[in-house]
């Protein structure tokens, strides 16, 4: 039986790959799931305008709850996963697991690959908590989106149209449709 190949990567999917690389899966979700309730702790502390109208925690406080949520999908589908590969892999797991290849115990460029998009994209967030003030919503999200879209394979012309449009769309949503402060920057 052939194993299933990602159509983005070129390889075997998760559903062929040994019960050690599930573990970055449960690692990421406690990662998600601590980060989501720090954001939410954090969002809870913001001000709140009197008569009950929504403060500036209302939206870091849902994306802390959504980090939390996806955190614990994350978590469920990866013990889901490590359980079926091991009532898969029959009564004989220590067998198997002690004679696997030393192939199945190193770390192979893929998962590298995939960590390191991680902390591109967790990089991106700190890129704008350091530069939003200096920069502006408008510069920084632009740039933010150009090169995410430039590091995940898009080509540069088709990045920089889209990234300068979905950063004015996203602009026209939260500063003059919701009303919500938005650093100014450069562009005063």
């Amino acid at each position: 039986m052939q194993p299933d190949v990602d159509k983005y990567q070129g390889e075997a999917s998760q559903d062929s790959a040994p019960i050690a690389g599930r573990v970055g899966d449960v690692i990421l979700s406690v990662l998600c799931i601590a980060g989501g309730i720090a954001v939410w702790c954090y969002s809870s502390t913001l001000p709140s305008p009197p008569g009950g109208a929504f403060g500036p925690g209302l939206f870091p406080g849902i994306l802390g709850m959504l980090g939390v949520i996806f955190g614990i999908l994350v978590g469920v589908f990866a013990l889901f996963r490590i359980i079926r590969a091991r009532l898969s892999q029959g009564p004989n797991v220590k067998a198997n697991l002690v004679s696997s290849s030393s192939e199945d115990t190193t770390v192979d460029s893929a998962q590298v690959a995939r960590w390191l998009d991680v902390i591109v994209a967790l990089s991106s967030i700190a890129f704008y908590l350091l530069f939003a003030e200096q920069l502006g919503f408008i510069v920084s999200v632009a740039t933010i989106h150009i090169v995410l879209m430039i590091k995940f394979g898009h080509k540069v012309l088709w990045s920089v149209i889209i990234g300068c449009v979905s950063t004015m769309f996203l602009y026209w949503i939260f500063d003059r449709l919701l009303l919500i402060q938005l650093p100014d920057g450069i562009l005063g």
